[in-house]
């Protein structure tokens, strides 16, 4: 031992056997003494050399020093240091440290560095050797040791150790934490600047043995301040895993002060680990998600690094950037910071990028500022925000961003309409231009042998559709410069489908209000060549199932079905094409809905007979064409003027009820609905606005713009792209009140309930519950709400599609509680203030919902006692029951001055054929002056239906008129005719009888045979009187006047008469 002091001496030793004399020794000696001079003598012969470690190695000595470490359970014991020092050798050797592993060293050290406790020395040398055996393994391999040494529960020991001054010891220990922490989620390598990016599994080694180490987090915190370059960097990505989907140890982070601590990281200096910044990046991304880390955030100024680090860095790091940059700009206490800040100037810098997730990100960030305040809005308008947003909305290579700068532009043109006519100069008319050339463009791809490279004529003269003579509005178009062969074909026509979404969005933000008429024309003409690009084929149109002539070319040549231009050696094969057809007019039926709610456009494609155009389409047997062809027709009748044009058009009707009858699409459904209604409904304006208030319901009027209501109130959806919200007319101030929802998706809606003068901002985002004059929950996030920033606002059980919520307000407690399907989730609010609260919704994009107020037509499912629907606050009486059934039949009374055109005979049910729907009526706010119909009427403007009296009486009225509202025959002396039973040369009064008084949700059916030319009615599932033949073979669609609520079945639903048909058949 003595000798090996000697440098000189060792070699002499080595020479003479000296390695193989000690091994020896260490293996046969029992005396402690002797074992630990030979185990020092060996560690100064072998320490530095890796050889002479292998010898010993292959001699078997590590068997004989894993016996000695695991001998005594005592640092004081030189035998222990000794080994620990030679076994901390030998573990630096890469061509060591894998049988190191196997033979069961990391188990070892970590039960040294246990019960070392105290000893800095032992415990460091104990770590380290730890850290060199692992960093030499694969990722499976060191997840299998990890929870090894885990078992003998050394993760307490770690966060101690990395407390220690000793600041080697506290390296190793971080370096053992991160592994625990890490190892499993996925695989790190120092060095690659966007693996913070890569998607973490579930995966990990008892990471949660770290969350009950106390004073775990001030540790890292501490360390995070380390002059040592690796160790900040390991404590941020340690910190990130621990707090990966876990919100609660987050706050803790919070609290610690992690964010104050970690904003310096973000800095690059000279020398400095360029790994921090993205790892500070990571770490902030997920703490500011919380509206708490937003003070010290800001405090610490951490916006400016925040800046200062999306100039010049990669995409992924700029994309990590911008994320951060939504989260400060959801809260109200970041705009004052936000506002006097250079945000603006680094989110135009990503909108100019070449990188197309750089600029959606830039562009969705442009839409969050404009929305959340005036101040940035004007700093984005002055640095040329318009002209940026312009410019991707035009050039973008991508859907989304086309759609969000048209979302932004919309926004800052409602939020400031000054900006309106600079929006238009700079985004509507270069965007008008680009669709119509794009249009060309497809036009050509899709039909090469009709064009030249020159401009030239095209004529569909001879195509036809129902009721028209041509395709509508095609003959004889000028073109202009049309394919430009440099563009790639597919790449072209995705790129105009992307410039259709954003046309759409500023349709609907009414910036084509002031576009002159010229322009819009030629626009709405570029659009009607494109929605009847399914019609048509490589050489003409389809023919269609309700056609039976063969089409003809635009050249004259007959062609047959789906002919798709393969027959043309030099065509593209189109079959290619098929879906880009498709989705081109699918994206232009969406723009025409929305352009024809402005006048000028509506008369224009009213004259170029668009609705012939998307009736045609709505009977192709592709799904999705179809499907929106339908949802626009539906979607227009809800536009004043435009029902009768829609009516007009043949299989209209028909197709849509049909539709209503298979369809399971919620929001096909939807607007289905509401054709119906108000296809059906021909009450007079002065009525509608008499009657509104007579019952709770939602209307348009009281909602944002874009949200769609259903005519009779009851039904909801959001189709738009912002967060629309709706009140009720109804509210309440004192008493315990209750309404229900039947959810029809599974997004995000807000129910609840909102003051009078509660306003909301679609495009921010702000709905029932976003500000102090409202309150709502959220099932879908399980969260309450109620004020800018919530806190604590977890609530209820997570609600899903056909779930029905019940919204419960007491007055006298101060309280809103909520029921999911009658089970009670608790009281979501108290200390309600004493003021009129309002029924009220907020539905995110693509939501759809059915409200329940608790009258006869709308009962509530679960009603808990003590409470009343909101219903009885306008009936001034507690819940309407559903009337029983009345089973008496009265007896026709025929009155000598009816013409003799009724028939008299009874027919078995077995041999009707009658086409049949029911009505349950809602008939508050009926004046003794308001005669209700129920009946049919056709496309010549004759209508035939139940007039419901006075005191029991009805009668069966026939009426020629395209408009009952007209002075030819004006609602007066329509209702002097039928009280007086005397006919006119176009009023005829076909029958008079008596019967029980018609009762509230009382069901009124109606049925015809019109090759019978029969018509019959009932009452609450009982026929009413005799058949009556006095119909035409025409086609009839239901009829429905001067009836305040109504609830239609065509057939979706069993009737209560058993010997009807459903309507559409």
């Amino acid at each position: 031992m003595r000798v090996s002091l000697s440098p000189v001496a060792r070699s002499i030793l080595i020479r003479r056997g000296a390695l193989e004399i000690l091994c020896a020794v260490i293996a046969s000696a029992t005396d402690v003494a002797t074992q630990r001079d030979a185990v020092m003598s060996l560690l100064r012969l072998v320490q530095n050399n890796e050889h002479r470690k292998v010898l010993i190695v292959k001699s078997g000595v590590l068997k004989h020093l894993r016996r000695f470490l695991s001998a005594s359970a005592t640092h004081s014991n030189d035998l222990m240091y000794w080994t620990l020092l030679l076994a901390h050798q030998l573990s630096l050797s890469d061509d060591i440290q894998a049988q190191m592993a196997d033979e069961g060293f990391i188990r070892v050290f970590s039960v040294v560095a246990r019960v070392t406790f105290g000893n800095a020395s032992m415990q460091k040398l104990s770590l380290h050797s730890l850290v060199g055996l692992l960093s030499k393994l694969n990722t499976s391999e060191i997840v299998s040791y990890l929870h090894e040494m885990a078992d003998v529960n050394v993760v307490p020991l770690l966060p101690t150790c990395a407390r220690n001054d000793d600041v080697e010891l506290a390296s190793w220990a971080v370096f053992l934490m991160h592994e625990f922490i890490t190892k499993g989620l996925f695989n790190l390598h120092c060095g690659e600047t966007e693996e913070f990016l890569t998607v973490m599994s579930d995966e990990d080694v008892r990471k949660d043995l770290f969350y009950s180490v106390k004073g775990i987090l001030t540790t890292l915190a501490h360390l995070l301040s380390s002059e040592i370059d690796c160790i900040p960097r390991l404590v941020l990505r340690s910190l990130k895993y621990l707090g990966m989907k876990n919100a609660t140890f987050q706050m803790d982070m919070i609290a610690a002060g992690i964010v104050e601590k970690a904003i310096p990281l973000l800095k690059i200096t000279t020398g400095s680990d360029p790994d921090c910044p993205l790892w500070t990046l990571a770490l902030l991304h997920d703490l500011l998600a919380h509206d708490e880390a937003h003070t010290p955030f800001f405090e610490s100024k951490g916006l400016g690094l925040l800046i200062a680090a999306g100039y010049n860095s990669s995409v992924h790091i700029a994309l990590y950037i911008a994320d951060i940059m939504v989260y400060l700009s959801s809260t109200a206490v970041s705009r004052a910071h936000l506002e006097t800040s250079e945000v603006a100037d680094i989110i135009l810098h990503f909108c100019t990028s070449d990188e197309v997730e750089l600029q959606y990100a830039g562009a969705a960030l442009l839409l969050n500022l404009v929305a959340f305040s005036e101040e940035m809005m004007q700093q984005i308008t002055k640095k040329g925000g318009v002209e940026t947003l312009s410019a991707l909305l035009i050039h973008g290579e991508r859907d989304t961003v086309h759609i969000v700068a048209a979302k932004a532009l919309s926004t800052m043109a409602r939020k400031d309409p000054s900006l309106q006519n600079s929006i238009v100069a700079t985004a509507v008319i270069p965007l008008t231009t680009v669709v119509r050339e794009g249009a060309e463009q497809a036009i050509h791809l899709m039909f090469p042998q009709y064009f030249s490279r020159r401009s030239e004529e095209i004529n569909f003269n001879d195509a036809q559709l129902p009721g028209t003579s041509t395709l509508p509005g095609s003959a004889g178009r000028k073109r202009g410069t049309l394919y430009n062969a440099d563009i790639g074909h597919y790449e072209a026509l995705e790129k105009l489908t992307y410039q259709l979404v954003g046309l759409a969005v500023l349709f609907e933000s009414g910036l084509y209000d002031t576009v002159e008429q010229h322009t819009l024309e030629r626009l709405l003409t570029a659009l009607l060549d494109l929605a009847i690009l399914p019609l048509v084929d490589g050489k003409g149109v389809e023919t269609h199932p309700f056609q039976s002539a063969q089409m003809r070319s635009p050249g004259g040549s007959t062609v047959r079905k789906n002919s798709l231009f393969r027959d043309t050696a030099d065509n593209i094969e189109l079959s290619s094409f098929a879906e880009f057809r498709d989705i081109l007019a699918i994206n232009t039926l969406k723009v025409i809905d929305k352009a024809l709610v402005l006048e000028a456009a509506q008369q224009f494609l009213m004259r170029e007979e668009i609705f012939p155009v998307m009736v045609s389409l709505m009977r192709l047997d592709r799904i999705n064409v179809k499907e929106q062809a339908m949802i626009s027709i539906a979607a227009s009748a809800l536009i004043p003027n435009l029902k009768n044009a829609i009516l007009d058009v043949p299989y209209s009707f028909t197709g849509l009820a049909k539709a209503m009858m298979s369809s399971n699409s919620t929001i096909l459904g939807h607007y289905l609905k509401c054709f119906l209604e108000a296809s059906c409904d021909c009450s007079s304006q002065a009525f509608v606005l008499s009657s509104e208030d007579h019952y709770a319901r939602f209307t348009a009027e009281r909602g944002t713009p874009y949200i769609s209501v259903s005519p009779q109130g009851s039904l909801i959806r959001n189709d738009s792209w912002t967060f629309e919200s709706i009140k009720a007319n109804v509210g309440v101030r004192h008493g315990r009140y209750a309404y229900e929802v039947e959810l029809f998706n599974d997004g995000i809606v807000q129910i609840g309930w909102a003051k009078g003068w509660c306003v909301f901002d679609p495009e921010a985002g702000t709905g029932v519950g976003d500000n102090d004059d409202s309150y709502a929950i959220d099932g879908h996030r399980r969260k309450r709400w109620h004020g800018l920033s919530p806190k604590d606002n977890h609530f209820g059980e997570a609600w899903s599609e056909g779930d029905i919520v019940t919204a419960l307000i007491d007055m006298d407690a101060g309280e809103m509680a909520y029921l999911l399907n009658g089970e009670h989730m608790g009281v979501a609010f108290e200390g309600v203030e004493g003021v009129w609260w309002y029924p009220a919704l907020s539905l995110a994009s693509g939501q759809g919902c059915r409200v329940y107020f608790g009258h006869a037509l709308d009962p509530l499912r679960y009603l808990p006692e003590g409470y009343q629907p909101i219903a009885g606050i306008v009936e001034g009486c507690p819940r309407t029951a559903v009337p029983d059934v009345r089973c008496e039949v009265e007896k026709w009374r025929i009155d000598d001055a009816i013409p003799n055109t009724i028939s008299e005979t009874r027919l078995p049910h077995s041999t009707w054929h009658f086409n049949y729907f029911e009505l349950q009526v809602g008939l508050r706010g009926l004046t003794q002056t308001t005669i209700p119909h129920i009946g049919v009427s056709d496309r010549e403007g004759n209508y035939i239906f139940l007039a419901v009296l006075p005191h029991g009486q009805y009668s069966v009225v026939s009426v020629q008129s395209r408009d009952l509202d007209e002075e030819l025959i004006s609602a007066d002396q329509l209702r002097k005719a039928i009280l007086n039973v005397t006919s006119t040369e176009r009023v005829r009064i076909l029958a008079l009888w008596e019967g029980p008084h018609l009762q509230e949700a009382d069901i009124v059916g109606c049925g015809i045979d019109p090759r019978a030319g029969e018509i019959l009615f009932t009452f609450n599932g009982h026929l009413r009187g005799s058949v009556l033949k006095a119909l035409e073979e025409r086609l009839y669609v239901p009829y429905v006047r001067n009836i305040a609520k109504f609830g239609l079945n065509l057939g979706k639903e069993q009737f209560m008469w058993s010997g009807g048909r459903p309507f559409a058949q």
